[in-house]
């Protein structure tokens, strides 16, 4: 059992956590809303397919693509995975990433640019946090 225990853990460590990208955009959209943090802050909606990018196969074993949501300040990319599930590895992990590096690793495709009050309109008109 400790044996099947650790096996888990150490498949977990190689699986991109997911399912709250659109909550956490929505969550910094709704903060940052009327401060003067608004104007350098830009939220995306996009395709990403991480096993095509510069990390590649290696550090993306058997991902396929999925819909992502991130937001850009002060040349910085963050994610709800990066911010919230400390995934990154400590270079990344709780600090956000180079905004070229994230569009290099990630690969984003059909890219969805919103304002904060976009984000915050369009997830009570479609009663939902996206992807839209």
């Amino acid at each position: 059992m400790k044996e099947l225990l650790q096996r888990l853990e150490e498949a977990k460590q190689k699986v991109i956590p997911m399912g709250m990208c659109f909550q956490y955009v929505f969550d910094e959209a709704s903060r940052v809303g009327g401060t003067p943090a608004e104007n350098r802050t830009k939220f995306y909606h996009a395709t990403v397919d991480p096993r095509n990018g510069e990390w590649g196969e290696v550090a993306f074993p058997g991902q396929r693509k999925y819909s992502h949501a991130w937001f850009e300040r002060d040349e910085m990319a963050y994610d709800w995975q990066m911010m919230e599930a400390h995934w990154g590895g400590p270079k990344y992990s709780g600090k956000g990433m180079p905004a070229d590096l994230f569009r290099s690793v990630y690969i984003p495709s059909e890219i969805r640019e919103y304002t904060a009050e976009e984000i915050v309109l369009n997830s009570f008109r479609n009663r939902h946090k996206g992807p839209w």
